[in-house]
């Protein structure tokens, strides 16, 4: 999904302005495996016939960031221990999502920069998904996930009319979403599922499985975890999580870069953790660093 929106943090409102979205988004998928990548939207690229300096040079930024994140890296990087074995005959799904992810830059401009990525473009499926309207992080997700539109949902972005008044709003997080999501169906069925960083998903709720909610919970002091006691063991991997980047739009493009950086390392270093350490048929990571460059650097 694209755009701004409205997060309330500790009882104050900080506002962005939203940006009008392409009308489809990216994603590839392995049928083999069940291992994927997806976009969940995409921002405006506004073209021009030549680049200005500062454009290229955020270009060049996005770029080195997204080369960190996904080029191959040996096996001793990544940890000692081998994943957790699927029972024989036993298919799972893996998904990757890449929030604000621009599919011209990443699948054209830099697709070559991108070992993995180009491994799954050419090896597996892809080709273009049609985003919702409106195509914004807060409702995609959960339109995905439920395969229901935002009518049906009643979500349309990240303030929500609390009634049917003008006058009073409220953040749409879970409690907002009434309809099953794909976790949950999987759990009727017996299925085990991990969940993380999937917006929409604070505050927890029940699963057969484990949740590490989205950049919508206020701080790491709530309950962002289901069970709660997977808090814990999240300290001891990574140290202090980190939900969000804080000050995104202060304008202090190094620190906000460091701060993804980190953020980043950090979710996909729980990532692999829990790959290996959990028994799973569903496993979602998405991933907000690729959206916060956008609103940061973005010129």
């Amino acid at each position: 999904g694209t755009g701004g929106g409205v997060v309330e943090r500790e009882g104050k409102w900080c506002a962005g302005p939203g940006r009008p979205g392409k009308e489809s988004a990216w994603g590839a998928a392995r049928s083999r495996g069940g291992q994927g990548a997806a976009t969940g939207g995409e921002i405006e690229i506004r073209k021009q016939k030549e680049i200005q300096e500062s454009g290229t040079i955020i270009f060049r930024v996005s770029s080195i960031m997204l080369k960190k994140l996904f080029a191959r890296q040996p096996a001793s990087a990544v940890s000692d221990s081998s994943p957790a074995p699927a029972a024989p005959g036993k298919r799972r799904v893996l998904l990757i999502g890449l929030d604000c992810l621009e599919p011209d830059l990443v699948f054209n401009r830099w697709l070559d920069d991108l070992p993995n990525l180009k491994s799954l473009y050419e090896h597996g499926l892809h080709g273009p998904l049609r985003s919702c309207d409106p195509p914004i992080t807060v409702p995609a997700w959960s339109v995905m996930m439920s395969s229901k539109s935002p009518g049906m949902l009643g979500v349309y972005g990240f303030r929500n009319r609390a009634d049917h008044s003008y006058d009073r709003y409220a953040i749409a997080n879970s409690l907002a979403i009434k309809e099953e999501r794909l976790w949950e169906i999987l759990t009727r069925a017996g299925k085990r599922s991990i969940v993380i960083g999937v917006p929409g998903t604070y505050p927890p709720k029940p699963l057969n499985g484990l949740m590490v909610t989205d950049f919508l919970t206020p701080d790491i002091t709530c309950e962002y975890t289901y069970p709660p006691a997977l808090k814990a063991e999240i300290e001891q991997v990574v140290g202090e999580y980190i939900l969000d980047v804080r000050d995104f739009r202060s304008g202090n493009k190094a620190k906000i870069l460091a701060d993804i950086y980190e953020m980043t390392k950090k979710r996909f270093q729980l990532a692999r953790h829990l790959i290996q350490k959990e028994d799973w048929d569903y496993f979602m990571l998405v991933e907000m660093g690729t959206e916060r460059i956008h609103h940061a650097l973005w010129d």
